[in-house]
């Protein structure tokens, strides 16, 4: 058996620019017991593809920093759900647009956006409010621009 097969947690950082044109589900294959991801610095994965991480069923945090993800819009269908996340990172990401609900994390308590355009965190107070009226009050969303720190 391969350690690999107990990972659970891994910090991805690159230094290098480069853009990723095929997808991460072909460029990585990360172990199920994934528990714990970071990816930081300039790997420029594109949204869609980091979207295909909701196949990890007992992943529990992820953590986008610098220009790990590029584009403008992250896009999560009915389908996509990220059953087991409980945390979510995004800093210094510039995304324009966040489509996302509730349902994308169900499992969601802890939500921050450091550095994100002002569209993103609006999808984040969205979420927060679609989980209260489902009855989940245990969402902390944590909002940090440079000089300012908000939590819903």
């Amino acid at each position: 058996m391969s350690s690999l097969t107990k990972l659970q947690a891994l910090k991805c950082y690159s230094y290098s620019y480069w853009i990723i044109e095929i997808p991460i589900k072909r460029f990585f294959f990360f172990p199920t017991t994934l528990k714990r991801l970071t990816l930081a610095g300039e790997f420029c994965f594109h949204w869609k593809y980091i979207s295909t991480l909701v196949m990890l069923p007992n992943h529990e945090e992820l953590k986008l920093k610098g220009h790990a993800v590029v584009g403008q819009a992250w896009r999560l269908s009915d389908e996509e759900q990220f059953q087991s996340l409980k945390q979510l990172l995004s800093n210094e990401l510039d995304f324009r647009m966040w489509e996302a609900s509730s349902d994308s994390f169900p499992n969601l308590k802890r939500l921050a956006l450091k550095n994100c355009s002002s569209p993103a965190e609006h999808s984040a107070r969205k979420i927060k409010n679609e989980q209260e009226e489902m009855g989940n009050n245990s969402v902390n969303v944590y909002i940090h621009r440079t000089r300012k720190i908000e939590f819903y």
